[in-house]
């Protein structure tokens, strides 16, 4: 009996542990495929990005200024153009209509361009929503997209600083495709915080 009783207890042991095991390593498997799976989805919104960025180049390299750029300042879309940055790119077929959003996980982002004034001097950006007008906040996923991505562009994930930064607002015009003004976040550096609608991607030749 008493043999009969150890070895019950030996086999409880062993099945716990593999139990415990099993669990643990379900677990890692489930964060690691979570972790990849935010890092494909951030490789692909940078992408998409450096694909409208391409598009502005050979647009420039075409006419000699940049879409949505028509007195030919350098500014995209300040407050006297009249023309879409997007219609203008798509019209001149350097880039399809169909690129206009771009779906990633559960979400459907959407691409505006323009210009922001940044520490007195402009400086032409891609605005990145996933809401149209650029008004809801992001969701958990969007906010770890975007931190990911921010990484990707800029080296570190700091939501003020670099290239690719948060956006709490925007001021658009041409039926919602061109931007005017983007507003920063209010001294958080954190994509978590939930004051961020969007990301700004600036893509000049001006580095903070």
């Amino acid at each position: 009996m008493r043999n009969c009783d150890l070895n019950e207890s030996g086999f409880l042991i062993v099945l716990t542990i593999l139990l415990i095991l099993t669990v643990s390593l379900a677990a890692f498997g489930f964060f690691y495929f979570s972790d990849f799976l935010i890092k494909s989805r951030a490789g692909d919104l940078v992408q998409w990005c450096r694909k409208w960025e391409s598009a502005e180049l050979n647009y420039y390299f075409r006419l000699d200024r940049l879409a949505g750029d028509a007195n030919g300042n350098g500014i995209i879309a300040d407050e006297n153009e009249p023309v879409s940055p997007i219609k203008d790119l798509i019209r001149s077929e350097v880039i399809a209509e169909s690129q206009k959003k771009i779906d990633i996980g559960d979400s459907v982002f959407n691409i505006k361009i323009g210009h922001d004034t940044v520490k007195g001097k402009d400086r032409n950006v891609f605005i990145i929503c996933p809401s149209s007008e650029c008004e809801k906040p992001l969701t958990n996923e969007e906010a770890l997209i975007m931190q990911t991505a921010d990484k990707l562009v800029d080296g570190s994930a700091d939501a003020l600083a670099g290239n690719f930064n948060g956006v709490a607002g925007v001021t658009l015009k041409c039926d919602g495709e061109a931007v005017l003004d983007v507003r920063e976040g209010d001294n958080s550096a954190d994509w978590n915080n939930s004051i961020y609608v969007g990301a700004a991607y600036y893509f000049d030749d001006y580095r903070q």
